[in-house]
């Protein structure tokens, strides 16, 4: 998927809305399947909203009467089929794009996998040995 940032910028403000429409034209990536390209544009919600783009001759055309942030993704042929990446910079709206488009509901593995019984044995022991330290600095301090 491609990340767009579409914005126009008149004197020091940003224009966003458009009440007339405004016609986009965006370059289909590379090895995209035009019949299977769409444009999404992202909502401040975090929802994908479908611009219905016409993709011909290299180029998705769509109207839109609020220039955002917008993303060009190829659907999946097949339900465990991934989706293309292209730009590799992952941003937030890259994140919701991908939430978006993914259909499958699998649950992500956000965990440690290290035994955390090493790590534990490991600060006893440290423990244990400051502790052995201390009472010795004690003892000679105390028969000095």
């Amino acid at each position: 998927m491609v990340v767009v940032d579409i914005s126009i910028l008149r004197g020091t403000e940003f224009v966003h809305q458009f009440p007339g429409g405004v016609e986009v034209t965006l370059d289909i990536p590379a090895g995209y399947e035009e019949a299977n390209t769409k444009v999404f544009r992202m909502e401040a919600d975090g929802t994908a909203t479908d611009m219905q783009a016409v993709c011909k001759d290299g180029k998705a055309v769509f109207v839109t009467n609020h220039f955002s942030t917008y993303v060009i993704a190829e659907q999946a042929k097949t339900a465990e089929e991934a989706p293309k990446v292209v730009n590799e910079n992952v941003s937030t709206a890259q994140t919701e794009a991908a939430k978006a488009e993914n259909t499958k509901n699998e649950t992500v593995k956000t965990g440690d996998t290290a035994n955390a019984g090493l790590y534990v044995m490991l600060m006893a022991v440290m423990f244990i040995g400051a502790g052995v330290l201390v009472i010795r600095k004690r003892k000679d301090l105390f028969t000095k």
